[in-house]
């Protein structure tokens, strides 16, 4: 398996948890930092250097 087919299968899965979860992602309780977590870390979206610099 290559990395694009191992980002695909990660896309999916954050896909489901948001399908799952879409009422809780709507509430004013679900910030920015809640956002970053759950879904741009998840699939390394956010370069590590970035991270590290900028405190994600």
């Amino acid at each position: 398996m290559n990395i694009l087919d191992e980002h695909k299968i990660g896309l999916t899965k954050l896909t489901d948890l948001f399908e799952l979860n879409k009422r809780q992602y709507n509430t004013s309780a679900y910030d920015e930092a809640n956002t970053r977590t759950d879904f741009i870390r998840a699939e390394g979206l956010i370069p590590r250097r970035l991270r590290r610099n900028e405190g994600y």
